[in-house]
């Protein structure tokens, strides 16, 4: 078959969807994935046909006045529904550039969010798989990732979920109808969009999370299946470059500390904090440049600045991973076994920092706001010294390292396809 991966994002979002491209197409499909530039390369590297997106540069709008403007916000929800209004003039050309990516196509497979992947199924006349690499399906359990932590009350978190679905969807749900009724020729969804659909047993739902972290729900529809993450690992013939390792070997193991797509409009001053931090800490680091520019000035000789190294390598040689929570990169932590700790910017990113604290393989989070050299060298001390810590992270690491996320998926969709005789 031939399927078309529709997601958005920055690495840590897509990567874990470049694994499950990988794995189809090792069970024999033909596999493509429109996605920015940047991820040209380890797209084609899988195996994958790449279509180039321009309506949306991940770094540029991270970057943005509005995105900056929006960043303001205190409440997670009011950050949301600013970001999405600032994605909204963009949306046509998303629309465009996914209705395009999926002519000839037997299967679509996307992410929450509403991308033209639905509307070009219904279309195509052809199946979509619903995916989620958060917990985002209604439940009266726990309470929408996105949302204030107010409490913990089944009605209340229940509500955050529908609510969140109304915040994604809102801000584009009339640019979306105007879109299916010129140019696909459809008549528009409702007022509430597809998520009762979606999370009503209507499609097929697979989250790619591990049951460790967050176990499956019984309010949730039989159609929502746990499948484990989706870890992409480097390539067999992968080496790191000399100098990272000559520095790995000349010490204890480091604290890596990275905010992968996240930007701060003063690397320096954070940058600052981190070395300061680590020397008050007496300990080594590993500093990762990512989207924030971390690292432009002088380092000292305790502290390696990296580029772009597979987490899967890095993280397990570490003594802790400091970062900013999203959900790619807690993934990646808790499989090598090392604590973590999390220092949120915004969106899901504070949820996981808690369940990190709840599963007790990390300190409590702090954002990245109030980071001070004090607040992360204690956290640091905590994570490098809290034997509790340790070995919770190590046995959590050994359960989802035993876990293969991306073989389980690969088995759902076939096993859908065959069932429903689109094979």
């Amino acid at each position: 078959m031939k399927i078309a991966i529709i997601t958005a994002g920055g690495r840590g979002d897509v990567q874990p969807y470049i694994a499950l491209g990988s794995g189809l197409r090792m069970a024999g499909h033909n596999v493509l994935m429109p996605a920015a530039e940047e991820f040209r390369d380890i797209i084609k590297e899988n195996g994958m046909e790449y279509i180039q997106t321009n309506s949306v540069n991940p770094q540029e709008f991270l970057r943005s006045l509005e995105m900056k403007e929006a960043a303001k916000s205190k409440n997670k929800l009011i950050f949301l529904n600013k970001m999405f209004k600032a994605l909204a003039p963009m949306m046509e050309g998303i629309f465009n550039e996914t209705w395009e990516a999926c002519q000839g196509c037997d299967l679509i497979i996307t992410t929450m969010g509403p991308m033209g992947a639905y509307d070009s199924a219904e279309k195509l006349g052809i199946p979509c798989i619903h995916t989620l690499l958060i917990p985002a399906c209604p439940t009266s359990g726990f309470q929408s990732p996105f949302a204030p932590g107010f409490f913990n009350i089944g009605i209340y978190n229940k509500i955050s979920h529908k609510l969140l679905e109304q915040i994604v969807w809102q801000p584009f749900r009339a640019i979306n109808n105007r879109w299916r009724k010129n140019v696909l020729g459809l008549k528009s969804c409702d007022f509430w969009g597809i998520y009762d659909k979606v999370y009503g047993g209507e499609v097929p739902v697979i989250a790619g999370f591990s049951p460790s972290i967050i176990p499956g729900q019984n309010d949730w529809p039989e159609s929502v299946r746990i499948s484990g993450y989706w870890f992409l690992d480097q390539p067999e013939n992968w080496q790191p470059p000399e100098e990272l390792n000559a520095f790995l070997k000349a010490g204890p193991p480091p604290v890596y500390i990275g905010f992968g797509s996240m930007v701060d409009k003063e690397p320096e001053r954070i940058t600052k904090i981190v070395i300061e931090a680590l020397r008050l800490s007496g300990q080594r680091g590993i500093l990762s440049a990512g989207w924030n520019g971390l690292g432009g000035e002088e380092l000292p000789d305790t502290v390696y600045k990296v580029g772009s190294i597979p987490h899967s390598w890095l993280f397990k040689r570490m003594a802790a991973i400091v970062h900013h929570g999203g959900a790619g990169t807690t993934a990646a932590a808790l499989r090598s076994g090392i604590p973590q700790i999390v220092t949120p910017f915004f969106c899901d990113q504070p949820f996981w920092g808690q369940r990190i604290f709840e599963l007790g393989v990390g300190p409590k989070a702090v954002p990245y706001s109030r980071l001070t050299p004090e607040k992360l060298a204690g956290l640091i001390n905590a994570a490098v010294n809290n034997k509790e810590i340790k070995a919770g992270a190590k046995a959590l690491g050994e359960k989802i390292d035993s876990e293969n996320g991306v073989k389980k998926a690969v088995d759902i969709i076939q096993e859908y396809l065959t069932k429903n005789k689109y094979n």
